[in-house]
């Protein structure tokens, strides 16, 4: 059992760390061009030549890689560092399924990856959905004292 929850501790220790230096270089990437590593064409290219003369959004995806990357790293930091990775993760799936397709496996890889973290942190996560269905329960009474303050006057 001991030995379970060892190897348990090492693959997201693993995950992690693989994770987050793969974030640190892809954001420091977008300010120095350590390694061109993708070639667009089509409207991929025309959408990626538009967020570079924008000036500020490629910068801008960089400090938020370079910010989930380094909160990745440290163990009690990563659920956030994971919260602000996730949209961005999802809007790379997206971006390489319609614009550049032969070259999605690295944005799956990355929403795996993260998806893999959340769930196994998701002990972490689960007060969000407890406040979440106990808001209904108040939600429900308001609406109900609403109607009845309807009925009454």
């Amino acid at each position: 059992m001991e030995n379970s929850l060892k190897n348990d501790f090492n693959l997201n220790f693993y995950i992690r760390y693989v994770l987050a230096f793969g974030l640190l270089f892809m954001g420091i990437d977008k300010f120095v061009v350590l390694n061109p590593l993708f070639e667009f064409t089509g409207e991929a290219e025309v959408l990626y030549k538009a967020l570079e003369r924008a000036g500020f959004i490629l910068p801008f995806i960089g400090c938020v890689e370079i910010i989930a990357g380094s909160l990745l790293i440290r163990k009690n930091t990563t659920p956030l560092g994971l919260v602000i990775l996730l949209p961005f993760s999802i809007s790379t799936v997206l971006f390489h399924l319609f614009l550049a397709p032969s070259q999605i496996l690295p944005a799956f890889f990355l929403f795996t990856l993260n998806t893999i973290l959340i769930y196994r942190d998701r002990a972490i996560f689960s007060p969000i959905y407890r406040s979440i269905t106990d808001g209904e329960d108040e939600v429900k009474e308001s609406i109900a004292k609403i109607n009845w303050i309807k009925k009454t006057y």
